[in-house]
């Protein structure tokens, strides 16, 4: 086990902290979610359904774009 590495190519060494600081967050909010108290994810310390739902618009903006000989397209959040 000692032989594999603990950091994947290509990443830095920021990388197991980012997940650390995401898994301490996003924990600490289910637990006040599951335990009653005020709770904020706003997504201002973890990446939230809104974020991830933009990820999207942006790859299929992105995508329509680049079937229209790089067309500006503009994203669509609504749906």
């Amino acid at each position: 086990m000692l032989a594999e590495p603990r950091i994947p190519a290509g990443h830095c060494e920021g990388f197991h902290d980012a997940y650390a600081r995401l898994h301490r967050f996003c924990e600490a909010d289910v637990r006040a979610y599951w335990e009653g108290k005020p709770f904020n994810c706003d997504g201002s310390k973890y990446a939230n359904v809104y974020d991830g739902r933009m990820g999207m618009a942006f790859i299929e903006a992105s995508v329509a774009s680049a079937e229209n000989d790089g067309a500006w397209v503009k994203m669509n959040l609504n749906k």
